[in-house]
This record gives structure tokens, sequence and C-alpha cells, in this order.
């Protein structure tokens, strides 16, 4: 796990499920909107969200971050 600052429009790669990621964006604090795209991949490359539907945006807290296995993509 890595320390993930926030940042708005920043995109990431987030494990919801052992082997299972989903991309999210930084909105403004504490949202974080999240995208209809599955990978069992933790890094992937030349993402647009403009392309993507949106599943739902959601308040996270800090420990959410703490706690997750998240990497920036963007």
């Amino acid at each position: 796990m890595t320390r993930v600052s926030w940042k708005e429009n920043r995109v990431l790669n987030i494990e919801t499920r052992k082997g299972v990621f989903v991309i999210g964006q930084m909105l403004k604090h504490p949202y974080i909107r999240f995208y209809n795209m599955f990978s069992t991949e933790s890094s992937l490359h030349n993402v647009n969200t403009m392309e993507l539907s949106v599943l739902f945006t959601a308040a996270v807290t800090r420990q959410y971050l703490r706690c997750s296995r998240i990497s920036v993509l963007k």
C-alpha cells in the first residue's frame, strides 16, 4: 500500500476485492467518482475517464484511503 494524497482529478486504481480493481477519480474532498471499469491488473495505462460510464460518486474517509490498496494512474 502506498500513501495517496488528495488531488482533484487524480485517477486511481482501487482494489475492491482480492485481485479485482476499479477505476476511481478524486473530486472535491471527500468525494471519489467510481467508473464502470474493472480489472485484475493493479496497474493500467492510458485510461481515459471521458470514455467510461460512471457507476456512482461517494464520500470516502481517510481510513478508506489508508487501508485500501491504491495505485495512482494519472
